[in-house]
């Protein structure tokens, strides 16, 4: 355990001012593609995702045998002003139209 004495020598981040917005996405994509691959594209879409997160995966024949459906929440920010709905709206459509374009996913 550190001694009463000792001083903390990390950074502190302030309380965010603005409210964040998570919103929860299912695409369908090929099995060949890793949740960092989707990852990976997802967090460079637009600087108001800060953050992304795995929330399942699901595999069946109903989605095609070379397929799977991969969840994910992702949250949103802006740190001037609390976001509009259609803000992230927007977001969500740049994101499902990179996820299309790069691995041909499909909403879920």
């Amino acid at each position: 355990f550190p001694s009463h004495d000792s001083v903390y020598s990390g950074t502190f981040e302030p309380v965010p001012e603005y409210p964040s917005v998570d919103r929860d996405i299912a695409v369908i994509i090929p099995r060949v593609i890793s949740w960092q691959q989707l990852h990976d594209a997802v967090v460079t879409v637009d600087p108001l995702i800060t953050d992304t997160t795995y929330q399942s995966t699901y595999v069946d024949e109903s989605i095609g045998a070379e397929h799977k459906s991969i969840a994910f929440r992702i949250t949103c920010r802006a740190n001037d002003r609390t976001l509009r709905s259609e803000e992230v709206d927007l977001v969500i459509k740049k994101i499902l139209e990179k996820l299309t374009k790069e691995f041909q996913a499909r909403q879920r």
